[in-house]
């Protein structure tokens, strides 16, 4: 057991997608420091604060996660929620966290 602890003390550090809640959050460990990403949809007044990969609903945002690293250095997936679409991508070097937002769509 005393492996485990110590190899899970060592991935457990560092910028990640360790929230399970929301792949648009990121959480630096061990502090437990996070930031949220959401977005808000002005024509409605409608906001996404928490977004999961799979989620069937007709009004449920769909995510298109790609390829990424296990350790969170890279991370990149497209969203589309109410005709918003948005390429989210980070990266990290150190304990300095980039996010980068691009939108993909037009909004009206």
């Amino acid at each position: 057991m005393k492996e485990y602890d110590e190899i899970k003390a060592r991935i457990s550090r560092g910028w990640n997608t360790w929230n399970t809640r929301s792949v648009l959050s990121h959480v630096h460990l061990p502090e437990g420091v996070a930031f949220n990403l959401g977005i808000k949809e002005y024509k409605t007044g409608d906001h996404l604060s928490e977004s999961l990969i799979g989620r069937q609903g007709e009004n449920d945002e769909h995510i298109h996660p790609f390829p990424r690293t296990y350790d969170g250095k890279y991370t990149r997936l497209n969203l589309n929620w109410h005709g918003v679409e948005v390429k989210v991508e980070s990266g990290t070097d150190g304990d300095d966290l980039y996010i980068l937002v691009t939108p993909l769509s037009k909004h009206r």
